[in-house]
C-alpha cells in the first residue's frame, strides 16, 4: 500500500458544490478526498494462468495518481486481492483503510488489472473478475460485474471512475449507456464547476464485451474445469515483452497529459477514452477497443484530472445573449453554421460517397426533414473540402435557367465563349478549370415546379440532363426535393439518373438527436435541468412528424427563457412545461410575434391572414404548403 499523502488543511468541505475558483488551485481540492483503490493480480494459485504485467501496471497507475494527481492510493497486489477482501472494503466504504468512510464529499477511482471472463447467464453475457483466490472449478469464487456494480452502488461518492483492464471488460456495458467519444472544446471555469458539482459515475474498459485484453501469460495447468472456450480466452493474451499492457501504457501516457486534446490543462474522462482507444487500437491492430460508459448514477458531471504541473487557468464562459444562441429556430443551417451542425456525420458521409459515385444525387424528404441544412451545412462543406472540387450553390426563382446559368461564372479573361444555354455555360466552365470537378448544389428543387410553367421547368431539367450526359466524369448535380414532388421529377429528363440518385433523409437516431440537443448547449456551457430533460425532448421528437423544426424552435425558446431569467445557465424542465412542450413552443412564439405586430398596427391581422393563405397552393385538387 502506498503511503497516504497528507491532505492539505485548506481542502474545502464540499458537498454538492465546488468552491469559488479563486480558492481552487487544483481539481482534487474540489473534493474532500480523491481516493484510488488500485488492484493488480499476476499470480493465481488455483490453476488460472499467471499474468506478467498486471501488478506492475497497478503499481505504476497508483503511483501516478498519487504523485501527479493528488490521490490517496490504496494498492493491492496478488494474494491481497481476494474476493472477500474486496467485498468487505467496498461494503465498509473503505473505512478501515482510510480511517473514515467514503462520503459524498469524496471521489473514488477503482482500477483492476487481471483476468476477466464472460460467462452466459439468463440476462446475457455476465462479466467475471478473477481475483487472486478464484477457483476455476467453482465459478462462485469469481467476482461478477453485477456484484461489483451493486457494491459500488452503495457508495455515497459524487464521482466514481471504474477502470478495468481485463478480458471482456466491456461486459460492464450492461450497466449503462455508451458515452459519445468526441472531445469537447476547451473547458471554461463554469464547465469545470459543472463537472465537479454534479454526479459523474463512469466506467473505462480496456476491451469490448467480446474481446480479450493483451498481457503476458504462461501455459495453463491441466486441472482447470472451465470450458475449452474459456481456457482459450484466458490464453489468448499472447506474450508481450513490454513492461505494461497496451491499455495500461496508454492510460499512463494519457494521465501524464497526452490526453489533454483541448490543451486547457484538464483531462476529462471522454478525452481519456479517446486517447487510450486510439493508442490501443493502433498498438493491437484493433484487437481490443477501449470504451467508456456511464452508470445509472451519472448526471451532468465528468470525472476530470488536472494535467500534472499545469496551472488551473480557465476563462469565463461567453455571456449569454440572443446573438449567441446556439440553436437556429426555424432558420436552416447554412455554410456559416457548419461548425455547430451536429448529429448528421453519418448521413453526410453517406451522401458524400454518393456524390463521388453518381452524376445526380437527390436529397429527398418531407418538409421539415432538414434537407436544406443537410445540404448547406453538411454536404457542401464536405465537398468543398475535397481537393480540386468546386461547389456552386443555387435556388430556383422565376427565371431559373438564367439564374442557374449566371451562377456559373466564366471570366472574360479566359478567352472562352461563355455560352447562352446551361449546357454551354457548364462546358465553358469545365474547359477553363481543366483539373476541377464541378458540383451544382440546388436547394428546394420543388420550386422549379411551383414557380414557373412546365415548359420552363422541363427546359431547365433537360439542360441539366444534357450536361450530365456530356460531362459525367467531371460534373455532379445535387438537388434537395420535397417528397410529394418526386413523381414530377422522376418522369422528367432526369429519369435516366433517378433510381441511383435518390437518398431519402433518414429520421435521426436516438444518439444523433442527443448530439443535436447537447453539443450546441455544451459549446456555450449550458446545462439541462434535470439532465433527463434531454431524454424527454428526444422522446417527443421521435413521436412527432417533422420533429426537427419543432425541436429547434423549442430549444431556441428554452434558450430565450434562460437569457431572460439571467441568473443561471440552465435549460429547465419548468420552462419546457410552461411553453407547452415542443408542440406548444411554436404556437406560443407565433402568437407572441403576431401580438407584437398587432399592438403596433391593427392592420397587421389582415396582412397575416393574407400571408398564411399565400403559404399554401392547390395542386391536383389537393392543398400543399409552398
Amino acid at each position: 500500500m502506498h503511503a497516504t499523502p497528507a491532505i492539505s488543511s485548506d481542502v474545502p468541505n464540499t458537498r454538492d458544490a465546488m468552491p469559488p475558483d479563486t480558492s481552487l488551485r487544483h481539481v482534487h481540492l474540489a473534493f474532500g478526498r480523491s481516493v484510488a483503490l488500485v488492484m493488480g493480480v499476476n499470480a493465481y494459485t488455483r490453476g488460472i494462468p499467471p499474468l506478467n504485467t498486471a501488478k506492475r501496471d497497478a503499481e505504476a497507475v497508483g503511483g501516478l495518481l498519487e504523485t501527479g494527481h493528488g490521490f490517496t492510493t490504496l494498492v493491492l497486489r496478488d494474494e491481497n486481492v481476494t474476493r472477500e477482501r474486496v467485498r468487505s472494503m467496498l461494503a465498509n466504504k473503505l473505512r478501515d483503510e482510510l480511517g473514515e468512510a467514503l462520503s459524498s464529499h469524496d471521489r473514488l477511482l477503482l482500477y483492476f488489472a487481471g483476468h476477466g471472463l464472460s460467462l452466459p447467464s439468463d440476462r446475457g453475457p455476465e462479466g467475471q473478475l478473477l481475483l487472486a483466490d478464484a477457483d476455476p472449478a467453482d465459478t462462485r469464487t469469481f467476482l461478477t460485474m453485477s456484484e461489483l456494480r451493486k457494491l459500488l452502488g452503495g457508495l455515497p461518492c459524487r464521482h466514481v471512475l471504474i477502470v478495468l483492464d481485463c478480458c471482456f471488460a466491456g461486459t460492464f456495458r450492461w450497466a449503462g449507456n455508451r458515452i459519445d467519444r468526441g472531445a469537447s472544446g476547451p473547458a471554461y471555469r463554469e464547465t469545470l464547476e459543472r463537472f465537479v458539482k454534479y454526479r459523474a459515475w463512469q466506467v473505462l474498459v480496456s476491451a469490448s464485451h467480446d474481446q480479450t485484453a493483451l498481457d503476458a501469460v504462461s501455459t495453463l495447468r491441466s486441472n482447470t474445469r472451465l470450458s475449452a472456450n474459456d481456457i482459450g480466452a484466458l490464453a489468448a493474451c499472447r506474450p508481450e515483452a513490454a513492461s505494461h499492457s497496451p491499455f495500461a501504457a496508454a492510460l499512463l501516457r494519457g494521465l501524464q497529459g497526452e490526453a489533454d486534446y483541448t490543451k486547457d490543462g484538464l483531462i476529462v474522462a471522454a478525452e481519456l477514452e479517446l486517447f487510450v482507444r486510439d493508442v490501443v487500437e493502433r498498438a493491437t491492430g484493433v484487437h481490443q477497443t477501449p470504451q467508456l460508459y456511464k452508470l445509472e448514477q451519472h448526471d451532468r458531471g465528468e470525472f476530470v484530472f488536472q494535467v500534472p504541473g499545469a496551472p488551473l487557468d480557465l476563462a469565463r464562459a461567453p455571456s449569454l445573449s440572443m446573438e449567441a444562441c446556439p440553436y437556429q429556430g426555424l432558420r436552416p443551417y447554412g455554410f456559416a453554421e457548419r461548425e455547430r451542425f451536429y448529429g448528421r456525420a453519418r448521413v453526410v458521409a453517406s451522401l458524400l460517397s454518393r456524390v463521388k459515385a453518381n452524376p445526380l444525387t437527390v436529397i429527398l424528404g418531407l418538409s421539415g426533414a432538414g434537407k436544406s441544412s443537410l445540404l448547406a451545412a453538411g454536404l457542401v462543406p464536405a465537398v468543398r473540402a475535397l481537393r480540386d472540387w468546386t461547389v456552386i450553390e443555387a435556388r430556383p426563382d422565376t427565371t431559373p435557367e438564367v439564374t442557374l446559368r449566371d451562377r456559373i461564372e466564366v471570366p472574360n479573361s479566359a478567352g472562352v465563349d461563355a455560352g447562352r444555354t446551361l449546357l454551354e455555360r457548364i462546358t465553358a466552365w469545365l474547359s477553363v478549370h481543366v483539373s476541377d470537378q464541378l458540383c451544382l448544389a440546388i436547394d428546394q428543387a420543388e420550386w422549379f415546379e411551383m414557380l414557373v410553367a412546365s415548359d420552363v421547368r422541363d427546359g431547365v431539367l433537360g439542360g441539366l440532363a444534357q450536361a450530365l450526359e456530356a460531362h459525367a466524369d467531371r460534373l455532379r448535380v445535387v438537388l434537395t426535393l420535397r417528397s410529394e414532388f418526386e413523381p414530377v421529377f422522376r418522369t422528367s429528363a432526369l429519369a435516366q439518373f433517378w433510381d441511383d440518385a435518390v437518398y431519402v433523409v433518414p429520421t435521426p437516431a436516438h444518439h444523433d438527436l442527443r448530439e443535436i440537443i447537447e453539443r450546441p448547449a455544451r459549446a456555450v456551457e449550458l446545462s439541462f435541468e434535470p439532465s433527463s430533460l434531454v431524454d424527454t425532448l428526444i422522446d417527443e421528437v421521435l413521436q412527432a412528424p417533422g420533429g426537427l423544426p419543432l425541436l429547434s424552435v423549442g430549444l431556441r425558446e428554452l434558450y430565450i427563457r434562460c437569457v431572460t431569467r439571467n441568473r443561471d445557465r440552465l435549460l429547465t424542465e419548468d420552462d419546457y412545461l410552461r411553453m407547452g412542450r415542443l408542440s406548444g413552443a411554436l404556437a406560443q412564439r407565433a402568437t407572441a410575434l403576431l401580438q407584437e405586430l398587432v399592438a403596433e398596427d391593427a392592420a397587421y391581422i389582415a396582412t397575416a391572414r393574407r400571408v398564411f393563405l399565400r403559404l399554401v397552393v392547390q395542386r391536383d385538387g389537393e392543398w400543399s404548403r409552398r
